[in-house]
């Protein structure tokens, strides 16, 4: 089965990154709904650091290590992906983790779907 991987912004205050977290499942569930298989990240990462035995292991490693970690799990995902779907929120451009994903995308030529709130609803993938 072949699948879009969903990239946007995480980081941020933990109302931002709750916020984003919802972003995300609405718009997983309309392509779900559609019966296109799109995998998040953002949706995963979110629900494992918010395990109170995982989240206490993560505080004790440091950023750039755990971003490191994150990252390496995230590309093998994105690597067998039909597509990258860029979610342009908010502070999308000044992500590093997005911009690792479109540098990673650009490597291995996987192609790059741009969208945002107001324009994905009319994708046809």
């Amino acid at each position: 089965m072949s699948y879009y991987y969903l990239s946007n912004p995480y980081n941020g205050t933990e109302q931002e990154k709750s916020e984003r977290v919802e972003i995300c499942s609405r718009v997983c569930f309309h392509f779900i709904r559609q019966k296109i298989p799109v995998i998040s990240p953002v949706i995963h990462n979110h629900a494992m650091n918010h395990q109170q035995d995982i989240a206490t292991i993560l505080k004790e490693i440091p950023f750039e290590e755990r971003f490191d970690f994150i990252m390496d799990f995230d590309f093998n995902l994105l690597k067998p992906a039909k597509a990258m779907l860029l979610l342009k929120l908010p502070g999308w451009d000044k992500s590093k983790g997005v911009a690792y994903e479109i540098d990673f995308c650009k490597q291995h030529a996987i192609p790059i779907i741009e969208t945002n709130l107001e324009t994905y609803q009319q994708l046809e993938l």
